[in-house]
Formats: structure tokens, sequence, C-alpha cells
């Protein structure tokens, strides 16, 4: 990564221009969704295995879990860009990141006795999710002169997709540790929730 960065700095056409992260609303209205999809694709990947260990939950209805998710952003986010365009994306982008923030506490708080303790924080997160990445994308993208907006949209792009990945492989690695699923199916158990073999 970084002759990669060293490279892109000094070329005439740099295939990232990491001059672009010197303006603030670009930076931030990139990230943002970056790190929300860290949360997002881990939670996709992850839950269909935590599910099935703790609950024996088929394919089905995990997908009936993410779908409190996805319907809530599908319904949100027309929504979203009608209030950007009344009060701005710099507010509805931030209200969103909150929602997000809170939604992953909530995962985090709240006991996993049932599948259904997760619903409640899925629409939140799809209410998060919904409110802020296209607002954040805009807001970013208005932040750089026209004539870098093609390198700016690839450089957001490719972002959202790194945060993608790193929450993919981050949140495999930490829940491949045995120690946290035999805890997790040891606290089910005491719930009386789940059907030790």
């Amino acid at each position: 990564f970084v002759p990669f960065v060293w490279w892109e700095r000094r070329v005439a056409d740099p295939v990232v221009d990491f001059s672009l992260f010197r303006r603030p609303v670009f930076t931030a209205g990139s990230l943002l969704p970056t790190l929300q999809n860290v949360a997002l694709y881990a939670l996709i990947f992850e839950l269909p295995h935590l599910m099935d260990k703790l609950f024996a939950l088929d394919a089905r209805g995990t997908g009936r879990l993410l779908f409190a998710m996805t319907a809530t952003m599908v319904v949100i986010s027309p929504i979203a860009g009608r209030l950007t365009d009344r009060i701005g994306a710099r507010k509805v982008a931030v209200t969103g990141a909150v929602a997000s923030l809170f939604a992953v506490v909530l995962m985090r708080i709240n006991p996993l006795t049932s599948p259904s303790t997760l619903i409640a924080p899925m629409v939140v997160l799809g209410l998060g999710i919904a409110l802020s990445s296209a607002p954040a994308q805009s807001a970013s993208l208005s932040a750089v002169p026209r004539e870098k907006s093609g390198s700016a949209a690839g450089v957001s792009s490719t972002l959202r997709f790194v945060g993608a990945v790193l929450g993919a492989a981050v949140l495999s690695f930490v829940m491949s540790d045995t120690r946290d699923v035999a805890l997790a199916q040891s606290d089910a158990e005491m719930v009386g929730v789940f059907a030790h073999e």
C-alpha cells in the first residue's frame, strides 16, 4: 500500500487522486458509507452462521431477518432523497449515521435470546443506511471540482467495496474463535432456547 500511495502521489494522472482527501466533506462523505458497509457485510455474511449455530434457524428464517433491514431501506431511501432536498445532505447523513451506530449498540447490549430480538436492530440499521448512504455520497461528490468528479466517484466506490471486504473478513476472524461460539451456545442454553446435542 505504501509504494502504491508513493507512486500515485507522483504520477501526472493517478488512478487514485489522494489530493481529494484534503477536502473534509469528500472524506467524510466517502468514509461514512465505507464504515456502514463494514457493519452491513459483516452482518450479511455472519448472521446465517450465527442463527444456525444458536437457534438451528435455516436460510429462509435468516432471510426473513435480513428482509426487515432490506424492506426498511427500500421504504426509507426515497424519503431520504426528499429530505436531502429540503434540509441538506449533511443533516440527513448524520442522522442516518447515528441511527446505524444505535443499531450496532442495540445488537451489542440486547441479549440474543431468540432470532426475533434482532428484528428491531435490523430495522434501525436499515433506516440508518437508507438515510445516510445516498446523501453522504452526493455530498462527497458535490465537494470536488467537476473535472475530478469521475476520479472522486471511483475512489468513493472503491472505499465502499473495501469496507465490505473488511467487514466480512474482520468479523469472520473474530467469530472463528471456537470459545466465542461455545460461550454463545452456553448463554443460549441458560435461557432455554438452544438444544445442545
